[in-house]
């Protein structure tokens, strides 16, 4: 295998975990299907002289473009939803506490106005 291949190889399996790491922190479920996925099988049988059942041990797996392009479209997503429900529990919250201003606003305006009006009786 050539040094720049496999360099190539390298770039893609750390950009794969790179991927799958993002989208595992956020809950994604990574695409399973055959076009998001390629390895090194064939490389390893033909070059390396490595049995179908020594594969395991030594195949290395990255996503293809495709498989990047929705993994990112995923994350993305994901990203983009959860800061929605951040902003949303925010405002909840500031709609939480203007209700709560109005209703201490609201009581002490009619102590006020009680008060005036216990004074204006008892003069």
């Amino acid at each position: 295998m050539s040094k720049e291949l496999h360099q190539r190889m390298d770039a893609e399996c750390r950009e794969t975990q790179y991927l799958l790491r993002c989208a595992w922190s956020l809950g994604i479920e990574v695409p399973s299907d055959s076009r998001c996925w390629d390895d090194d099988d064939e490389m390893n049988i033909e070059e390396g002289g490595v049995s179908i059942d020594q594969l395991d041990f030594v195949r290395r797996r990255w996503l293809t473009e495709e498989g990047k392009a929705r993994l990112a479209f995923l994350i993305e997503d994901a990203v983009i939803k959860k800061e929605t429900a951040e902003l949303d529990r925010r405002l909840k919250r500031v709609t939480i506490n203007s209700q709560r201003i109005s209703i201490f606003v609201a009581i002490g305006g009619v102590l006020v106005g009680l008060i005036g009006a216990a004074i204006a009786i008892f003069k």
